[in-house]
């Protein structure tokens, strides 16, 4: 996992929001990268912690470890609320070799993390499918996505108002189209059990 990057990254994010809007984050430096590296051996920025999340075992799986699943790649980190966000893929040893799947990891002070949860889990394609355009069938097979969520991702897309396909609730209203959501629709928006659509 590129989490040493990752933190670099978010170290160099949160600089740049501490200066103002007219001075510029760039490097002067001499020092190139060496791009065959995963750290591009350079060394550390001062202040920037290196922290492992999650460390994978094949021998012991585990909930704790991705389940001994060790090609974690991919990560993406967010900080909202006063908490951090890391999303990353997961697949037992290669890189988007089936069956893969994509965890969540949060942390409220980016030291101490939860066990990983499953944000979209393995999807068995159904023995006998066949894609529009080929003749073959599916037997034994897993991908990534469920149709059905891809489904309502193109549809979320489509639809984007604004640029803003998914939006918060502020003030018990849409933080798209401002309209007032009703009590029982927020109360469905917080189960988080499916895809609330603006009306």
């Amino acid at each position: 996992m590129e989490l040493k990057q990752l933190f670099t990254f978010a170290a160099a994010c949160s600089l740049a929001l501490s200066v103002s809007a007219q001075d510029r984050v760039h490097y002067t430096g001499t020092e190139l990268s060496n791009p065959t590296c995963h750290d591009g051996q350079l060394s550390p920025v001062v202040g920037v912690h290196n922290i492992q999340v999650m460390r994978a075992n094949r021998e012991h799986p585990a909930p704790d470890n991705g389940n001994g699943w060790t090609y974690n790649h991919q990560s993406m980190l967010a900080y909202w609320n006063g908490q951090f966000y890391m999303h990353y893929l997961s697949d037992p040893s290669d890189e988007h070799i089936p069956p893969s799947q994509t965890f969540l990891m949060t942390s409220k002070d980016g030291y101490h993390w939860t066990n990983p949860v499953t944000l979209f889990p393995i999807y068995r394609v159904p023995d006998g499918y066949t894609k529009p355009g080929r003749t073959d069938k599916a037997k034994d097979l897993e991908t990534k996505i469920e149709p059905r969520l891809l489904q309502s991702f193109k549809r979320i897309r489509k639809n984007s108002r604004n640029g803003l396909g998914i939006v918060y609730v502020q003030r018990d209203a849409c933080g798209g189209c401002f309209n007032k959501i009703p009590p029982q629709k927020q109360m469905d928006i917080k189960l988080r059990k499916k895809v609330i659509v603006c009306e």
